[in-house]
């Protein structure tokens, strides 16, 4: 390292990590703070699992998500929202095109406008 101020922090700053590190193992082997963190997500596990089964959530979670899907797929299907709103976004845009290239020159007076959507 360097011989300079630079040098004198950079050395103390690693026998302070080094300190800290050998303090926070030492503190891990006295009261074994890694195995009761690893026992403790063991028995929440445990425990989801058996509240799972209990009250079958994630079965009614998936039913549910499925269920909502395909409502919302027959109300596509039906109103045919996302043509109707790709329709009206293309339709927006191309009027925005035209307002913004017919104020003179550059770019945006030479922009093509956007094809329709079809219906």
């Amino acid at each position: 390292t360097r011989k300079d101020s630079t040098g004198n922090v950079a050395r103390s700053t690693g026998t302070a990590a080094a300190s800290t590190a050998t303090a926070a193992h030492k503190f891990n082997a006295e009261h074994d703070i890694t195995g009761k963190v690893w026992k403790a997500g063991e028995a929440a596990t445990a425990k989801a699992k058996s509240v799972n089964e209990k009250y079958g959530i994630t079965t009614k979670v998936s039913a549910a998500a499925s269920s909502g899907y395909q409502a919302a797929s027959e109300y596509e299907k039906k109103n045919q929202v996302s043509s109707k709103v790709g329709g009206a976004l293309s339709s927006g845009l191309d009027r925005f095109t035209k307002m913004v290239g017919s104020g003179g020159g550059g770019a945006a007076a030479s922009a093509k406008t956007l094809p329709a959507v079809p219906k």
